[in-house]
């Protein structure tokens, strides 16, 4: 059944898909967690069950899919016939394709356990990676009068002059093809080469990202190269059903936990993910007639460019959904870094119940990043995190970027692997200096307060196992003052 089905039941419709549709709630109360919609012999009928007896009565697989990456959901076993019980009509839209997207995803997982070897209640794909395999290997489609199967009814109505229109199909995502058409062989084409000594595919990963966590990949394009494109998504948290349906706030960020993607070239320049603006939800006369007001002048194309890329900002990136594509047409040869920042996380899903599980895919393989930096000039109110992993617990000597400043009020912590504060710094107390470390890694932490004010942030240059003119630690110099609230 489509997702419709599954939640409501009851569906009956009319010759026309823009006529009257019907729907019947059928949980009476229940928890609809407890229950299973399984779909009868004819095309329209549904019955309940719960999940407890379903196995008594069908063969069942389970997945495990949710945000905490633990519930089992059950499909029924393969049909025997074209149709299945089912009746799409002829110029059907998400019901129709859900079918094909729905093989093609049970295909993945497929290819994934036989690259494995391991069955899939074990060891299996997140929904945020079989979500970002299609988007990212999803090709775009173009505006062209072939691709227009059916007028936008809310669009013919809100211009109301006798004309029909269509949802213009913009370059990268928008309201009438999403990202693309799904290309079954290039989703699967990206589950190959499965290491069986690291447990990773080479162009996509499931990573962890913290609040204020920043995690860098690098990746290498050749001359020959044309395009480039990185793709990250995640599984958010349930959010507040009050915000998801109020119109005053429809432009707002509905996200739990928000992401940030972008990627650095080999000159240094930032590229950012695509945006696109949301579109006004009122109703042209009554919720019940399901006609939106909105105008084609209303509807504007994607756009991934922002500021002169040498500088960041928050409003480069989408606030709005959790999902995140860098598109770079002719990329400059050489190697890339691919950077996720955690701008706010405040649910977990991983193990260690720290952090948000997401999929970064890349185009070529990723490679470890064995450094770390953060946003430069970084976003005020803002707190910072990179590891660094050092290697033998030795003595190192680690040098920091001439730039490395601090903004008033704010400050720079560095920590050894067992967690002691090794020193606190302000200003540009950092810039430039060498630091004497006796650690497997070192954590720098900067710390932003509540006013306005930012600096350039830090950067790591050199770490040596040869002294150079170093700077004791800790540091007993200025130490920043608190302020009493």
């Amino acid at each position: 059944a489509d997702s419709v089905n599954d939640i409501f039941g009851t569906i009956r419709f009319a010759t026309c898909i823009w006529d009257t549709l019907d729907c019947k709630a059928p949980f009476n109360g229940d928890e609809p967690k407890n229950y299973v919609i399984w779909p009868l012999s004819n095309q329209f009928e549904t019955v309940r069950m719960k999940l407890t007896e379903i196995d008594k009565e069908q063969t069942v697989y389970y997945i495990r899919v949710d945000f905490k990456f633990v519930r089992g959901t059950v499909t029924p076993n393969i049909c025997n016939n074209d149709s299945c019980g089912y009746r799409y009509l002829g110029a059907g839209g998400t019901s129709q394709s859900a079918t094909f997207v729905s093989g093609i995803v049970a295909l993945m997982y497929q290819k994934f356990h036989k690259q494995t070897g391991d069955p899939l209640e074990k060891h299996s794909m997140r929904n945020s990676t079989t979500k970002a395999l299609l988007i990212h290997s999803a090709i775009d489609m173009e505006d062209s009068e072939k691709a227009h199967l059916a007028c936008n009814p809310d669009i013919t109505a809100a211009q109301n002059d006798g004309k029909y229109y269509f949802t213009p199909y913009g370059k990268g995502p928008d309201f009438a093809t999403g990202w693309g058409y799904v290309d079954g062989k290039g989703a699967l084409d990206l589950i190959s080469d499965y290491d069986t000594t690291t447990k990773e595919f080479p162009k996509f990963k499931e990573i962890e990202i913290g609040n204020g966590i920043e995690k860098r990949w690098t990746i290498k394009a050749d001359s020959t190269r044309k395009h480039l494109r990185a793709t990250l998504v995640w599984d958010d948290a349930p959010g507040k059903d009050t915000e998801a349906i109020s119109t005053a706030k429809f432009k707002e960020s509905k996200l739990v936990n928000d992401l940030d993607m972008y990627l650095i070239s080999p000159s240094g320049k930032y590229h950012y993910p695509w945006r696109l603006d949301s579109l006004p939800t009122g109703y042209l006369d009554s919720l019940e007639s399901g006609l939106e007001n909105i105008l084609i002048n209303n509807i504007s194309n994607a756009y991934n460019n922002c500021s002169s890329g040498i500088i960041l900002d928050s409003i480069c990136f989408d606030h709005l959904n959790n999902v995140e594509v860098v598109d770079i047409e002719a990329p400059e040869p050489g190697d890339w870094q691919i950077v996720v920042f955690g701008r706010s996380v405040t649910e977990f899903n991983n193990t260690s119940n720290n952090a948000q599980v997401a999929t970064l895919v890349s185009d070529v393989p990723l490679n470890v990043y064995h450094g770390c930096k953060v946003a430069h000039n970084y976003s005020p109110q803002t707190d910072y995190s990179c590891t660094y992993d050092l290697g033998n617990d030795i003595v190192y000597y680690v040098t920091f970027h001439d730039s490395t400043y601090a903004g008033a009020g704010d400050d720079i912590t560095i920590r050894d692997s067992y967690g002691n504060t090794l020193g606190t710094y302000v200003g540009n107390q950092l810039a430039g200096k060498t630091i004497k470390v006796k650690s497997k890694k070192i954590q720098v932490i900067l710390h932003s307060d509540k006013d306005n004010s930012q600096g350039w942030g830090f950067a790591i240059s050199k770490i040596r196992t040869i002294p150079t003119a170093t700077l004791k630690m800790p540091f007993e110099a200025i130490k920043k003052k608190r302020r009493t609230p």
